[in-house]
């Protein structure tokens, strides 16, 4: 990996249960991480590589430096006031040197 290939600052969120001010639970979204990564839409290869299952719910390959703490896909990625949800995490070739998240991004 080149670090001239990571070059969109994103944030990694996870959500977290709070009250609103009438005691009601509510969900809001915590930074737990913002790091450099490369962004890209996915490929053909990068679905296949994940199985049958993911086909329409992968949109974009996000790829970053393994990070600390460990990104699940209970979290999400922002960047630049877009969301892409983290439909699977993966170590390429397990060298815990980089990741690359399929990632399905939300429409508003």
């Amino acid at each position: 990996m080149q670090a001239g290939e990571l070059k969109r600052r994103i944030t990694i969120e996870m959500p977290t249960s709070t009250q609103d001010s009438f005691g009601q639970p509510a969900e809001t979204w915590t930074t737990v991480l913002s790091t450099w990564a490369g962004i890209r839409t996915a490929t053909g290869k990068d679905i296949y590589a994940l199985g049958a299952g993911f086909t329409s719910q992968v949109t974009h390959k996000v790829t970053m430096r393994f990070p600390v703490p460990t990104i699940t896909t209970k979290m999400r990625a922002v960047y630049r006031g877009r969301t892409f949800i983290i439909q699977a995490v993966s170590d390429p070739d397990e060298s815990r040197r980089e990741v690359d998240l399929m990632v399905l991004e939300q429409t508003k």
